[in-house]
Parts: C-alpha cells; sequence; structure tokens
C-alpha cells in the first residue's frame, strides 16, 4: 500500500508484484533508488539492501549499480492505478463538460456546405470519420493491455505493438485515447447530424 501523488487525501494505493516487475523491466526499467522513492521508503544507508532482499524474495532479480533507461517523466512518478483513475478522472469531465454541440457546429461552420451534393459529400465523410474513430477505439480496447489488477487472461497477440506506450505511461496513454477517439466520434456523430436533411 503506497501513497499517491496526486490526491488531496492519504489515499492508499496498491502496488502489485507485477506492476514492480513491469517497472523494473523495458522500457522503463527504474533503478532501486527510483522503485524505493515510487514505493515512498526513506531513504537510509540500507534501504536499496532491504529493497533487494525483498525483491529477490519475490523472485525479482535486481542488478547492484543498474541505471534507469528510459527517460524520466510526470508518469515516472505515478503508481499505474493512480494513472488509470487520472484517465478515468479525465473521461469523467471530458463527457460532461467538453461542448459536443458546440465544437460540431463550428466544425460544420469552418467548411460549409451549401449544396445537395455538397452536403451528402459532407456527411460521408463525417460518418466515414466516426466509423474509423469506433473501429480505432474498439482496437484499442481488443488489445487488452496488462496495467494494476487487470491481468488479461489471454492478452491479443498485437498488445505487443502497444507494450512501450502502455508501460511508460502505465496505462494512461491507452486509456486516454480510447477517450479521445470517442469524443472525436461524439463530435462527427453531432456534426452529421446537424446538416440539412438532402
Amino acid at each position: 500500500q503506497v501513497d499517491g501523488r496526486l490526491t488531496l487525501h492519504s489515499r492508499k494505493y496498491t502496488v502489485s508484484v507485477a506492476e514492480v516487475a513491469r517497472r523494473l523491466s523495458a522500457p522503463e526499467c527504474i533503478n532501486l533508488s527510483m522503485l524505493g522513492s515510487i514505493l515512498r521508503r526513506g531513504k537510509t544507508s540500507n534501504t536499496g539492501a532491504e529493497l533487494r532482499s525483498e525483491l529477490q524474495r519475490h523472485g525479482i532479480l535486481v542488478d547492484q549499480g543498474r541505471r534507469k533507461d528510459a527517460k524520466t517523466t510526470c508518469f515516472t512518478a505515478l503508481l499505474e492505478e493512480e494513472s488509470l483513475i487520472l484517465a478515468r478522472d479525465l473521461g469523467d469531465a471530458t463527457s460532461r463538460f467538453l461542448p459536443v454541440s458546440y465544437l460540431a457546429a463550428e466544425l460544420n461552420t469552418c467548411a460549409a456546405a451549401t449544396t445537395t451534393i455538397a452536403i451528402a459529400h459532407r456527411r460521408a465523410a463525417l460518418q466515414g470519420a466516426s466509423r474509423l474513430c469506433a473501429l480505432l477505439s474498439s482496437s484499442l480496447v481488443s488489445l487488452r493491455l496488462p496495467v494494476s489488477d487487470r491481468i488479461p487472461s489471454s492478452p491479443s497477440p498485437y498488445a505487443q505493438l502497444m507494450k512501450n506506450y502502455c508501460s511508460l505511461t502505465h496505462g494512461y496513454g491507452p486509456e486516454v485515447c480510447v477517450l479521445w477517439l470517442e469524443s472525436f466520434r461524439k463530435i462527427f456523430d453531432a456534426a452529421s447530424e446537424m446538416l440539412p436533411l438532402t
């Protein structure tokens, strides 16, 4: 159980052995010092040795003096569960407050279609864009990426293609991609519905 970095109240998050193993392996390859910081272990002369011993009891071996491979970002400090909650909260705010109707009307204003043929082409283009967003969104969801406590029994064979992106953002990246694809789909659908009937 570890205190989160983004919560106002000291909420505890569960860090599994699988998450620690993912953080220690490629692409992130964090070192023991950084792992100690993430797990909120105080820095003492024995912290590294104690952590290494604890990891060994769980079957995880870490070389001494190992260096972190990936660039340190804001995501490095986040736990997987915390990243997923951040994505969920963004999703809630987007679904409640993103002005879909305004954006759809603005989209139609920017490329006004006045003739019957132009309106039909515009509607077809918007419907096509909406279908592409839906297709990409369902493709991302079907990957069943291992994050936090979501360990799929049968990950998609294509999940490896998104592994680095998912690992470096701790699940936030793919979740937010799906969120924005669904938001764009709603905008395209609304814009299509606003066009005059032909």
